[in-house]
């Protein structure tokens, strides 16, 4: 319920901001896109490895994923593979 009213309470502050925050059709589709392959399938690939890595491992592989995914991201800031934002 607490992740509900923090919703609300974002969306009723974003509607008070003037000129409102606007998402093109373009980022939209990279969003779903990228909400649908990425977490999707890994969500699924991890389903489907749980049936052979014993639960433990699991446990592990999961949590270093968590801590070591901001690594990942340094290490595409240095590559310069990161998505450019700024070509307005």
């Amino acid at each position: 319920m607490d992740n509900l009213n923090a919703e609300i309470k974002a969306t009723i502050i974003q509607n008070m901001k003037k000129p409102p925050l606007s998402l093109s059709g373009n980022d939209l589709g990279v969003s779903l896109g990228m909400g649908v392959f990425k977490v999707g399938a890994g969500l699924v690939l991890y389903t489907l490895g749980s049936h052979t890595v014993p639960a433990a491992e699991l446990t592990l592989l999961y949590l270093a994923e968590v801590l070591l995914g901001p690594l990942f991201g340094v290490a595409d800031y240095w590559r310069n593979d990161t998505v450019d934002c700024d070509h307005r």
